[in-house]
């Protein structure tokens, strides 16, 4: 793609979808995919079995509203790989991407992993500070009265639920602020506390008990959909804050006033609600964020359009089936 471009039948064939949410991103990495010598496909944003382009394609963009399963697989004979702009895969079934030995990348560059850390900081700031019934005070009453609900971070544990890049980036930020933290995450062990030395593994019902905040960071699959229910809730202390800033299916939709519902439902009783900071599944979208991915995205289509891993890799352990589906492909 970089040298004196193939003929037409051999060029790469990219699908990049049209998305209104995600244009500043796929809107150039199209130009930049048919200026590096690909045909390129721009549908809407739908279910990808309406893809007619599927049949032929050797990489799929998706985005979070891009659903792709086995049915869509079976559809992509010739398909090398998949790239999603986010860190997020969730619209994919992962592991019938893994079954059928493709790579997958995505989004996870350091502007993503520290803008989400910054945001999370925040957002437990805000909480312990009272910020919502200050701002509510303000508008309602025209001045504070007096009331004071308001807690520092200093001394508070915060528990984690989930232990990757995002929380390591989050625990840089807070060592200075003297807070304890805990974690909870099956697939990494005691080793990982090394991040910190407040840092501790424990599990989730303890977590739940003993925190002050309760970060939600667990990656959202059939395991995790709603893996934070009444039950969970209820072995939280009165006084403790909650920030869930994974998907909203984490947290179960019964539980915690319909959160599962991504859009928020206009009558979603959260928006009623005086003691929550509530954000379009954007509180981490920063402009260096957004740039960032232009490049990561662009990079992951055409290493693995070359037959090169992605430079982002969410299931790097498939590369051994990856290399046979590519030598299969290569010798039809």
């Amino acid at each position: 793609m970089t040298g004196g471009r193939p003929a037409a039948a051999n060029l790469p064939r990219i699908i990049v979808p049209i998305d209104r949410m995600l244009a500043p991103c796929l809107d150039p990495v199209a130009d930049q995919l048919v200026a590096a010598g690909c045909q390129v496909a721009r549908p809407a944003t739908e279910a990808p079995l309406g893809w007619p382009e599927l049949a032929g394609i050797d990489v799929a963009v998706l985005t979070p509203r891009t659903k792709f399963a086995g049915p869509e697989i079976a559809a992509a004979p010739r398909l090398k790989g998949i790239v999603f702009p986010t860190i997020g895969v969730e619209a994919l079934d992962l592991a019938a991407a893994d079954a059928a030995g493709l790579a997958v990348g995505h989004g996870a560059t350091t502007e993503a992993i520290e803008s989400m850390a910054e945001a999370n900081v925040m957002l437990m700031a805000a909480l312990s500070l009272d910020l919502p019934g200050k701002s509510r005070t303000l508008r309602e009453r025209g001045w504070r009265d007096g009331t004071v609900r308001a807690r520092m971070m200093r001394g508070r544990t915060i528990g984690f639920v989930g232990f990757g890049r995002i929380v390591r980036a989050t625990l840089r930020r807070l060592a200075n602020w003297g807070a304890n933290a805990a974690y909870f995450d099956p697939h990494v062990g005691e080793d990982a506390a090394q991040e910190s030395a407040a840092t501790r593994l424990t599990d989730l019902p303890t977590l739940l008990r003993t925190s002050d905040i309760v970060n939600v960071l667990a990656e959202l699959t059939a395991q995790t959909h709603g893996m934070i229910g009444a039950a969970e809730i209820a072995m939280m202390r009165r006084d403790a804050c909650l920030v869930n800033t994974a998907r909203g299916a984490v947290v179960d939709e019964a539980a915690l006033a319909a959160f599962a519902t991504e859009p928020l439902a206009a009558d979603s009783p959260l928006r009623t609600l005086d003691n929550v900071i509530l954000t379009p599944h954007n509180i981490g979208h920063t402009r260096e964020l957004m740039d960032s991915f232009v490049p990561a995205t662009y990079e992951n289509v055409v290493r693995i359009a070359a037959g090169e891993p992605p430079l982002y890799f969410k299931n790097p352990q498939v590369l051994p089936k990856w290399r046979e589906r590519l030598a299969r492909l290569g010798a039809d």
